[in-house]
């Protein structure tokens, strides 16, 4: 039951960064929040378990300058959803389209590479120890999907690790489905603002989510979320042994 599952979240939540160890007693984590409801909730989760952890939490939002007076009010968004919880914020700012038009970089890629760059010079000036992004199993299945018709090695089909850079960047609600975590959220009362880029078909990923993903839901697996990170799991274990 969807219901049930939802709201059973934290406690999945605080399971699933015990058995993969996302975070340490004391750690200093910095959450990166876009607005969206996937880091919306992974904020509400985390300060949930602040006092139970004993860890320190810093705000992280990047402006990609890429929706005008739609993305200037993400930041406001995400300013006031820190200051809801008593958490200091930082902002980053770059002008995502110039940037990846002078660097012969598609958009996605540029703004991706901005975002971790501004989130891990935080590391440094915040004296963190983690970054926590939002990504779902939901993101997962797109990735995994995204790289099998492109052509991929294993690595690839491995989909979005748990963590990365020795633990240093971590996806603690890579376990919940996005169908669980719109749940939870309503069941919360999580606020959280719509992410306008998912609505658009421009991106190969997106039509993965609108197109493809809704059909295999549809006629073959409802939970196929969580089937495909099952199998890059397995997909990721392999590699590591094929490779090391």
């Amino acid at each position: 039951d969807m219901m049930a599952a939802s709201l059973n979240l934290p406690a999945r939540f605080r399971e699933f960064v015990q058995r993969h160890a996302l975070i340490a007693q004391r750690d200093r984590v910095i959450v990166a929040v876009s607005g969206g409801i996937d880091s919306a909730v992974l904020l509400h989760l985390l300060a949930g378990e602040r006092k139970r952890w004993r860890i320190d939490l810093l705000v992280a939002h990047f402006n990609h300058r890429l929706r005008g007076a739609e993305a200037d009010a993400d930041e406001a968004f995400a300013r006031q959803l820190s200051a809801r919880y008593g958490l200091p914020f930082e902002a980053g700012r770059a002008d995502v389209g110039a940037i990846a038009a002078s660097g012969g970089s598609s958009i996605e890629e540029a703004a991706r590479a901005l975002r971790y760059s501004f989130l891990e010079e935080l590391l440094g000036t915040h004296s963190c120890t983690r970054i926590a992004t939002g990504h779902n199993a939901d993101d997962n299945a797109e990735t995994v999907l995204f790289h099998l018709f492109r052509g991929s090695g294993l690595r690839g089909l491995a989909g979005i690790p748990v963590s990365r850079n020795n633990g240093i960047i971590i996806r603690p609600l890579l376990f919940a489905s996005r169908t669980e975590i719109a749940a939870y959220a309503e069941a919360s009362g999580v606020r959280f603002r719509e992410d306008a880029s998912n609505a658009s078909d421009d991106h190969t990923r997106n039509i993965i989510r609108h197109h493809i993903l809704p059909v295999v839901r549809e006629r073959i697996q409802p939970d196929v979320a969580h089937t495909v990170l099952r199998t890059s799991a397995l997909l990721r274990d392999v590699d590591a042994l094929v490779t090391d």
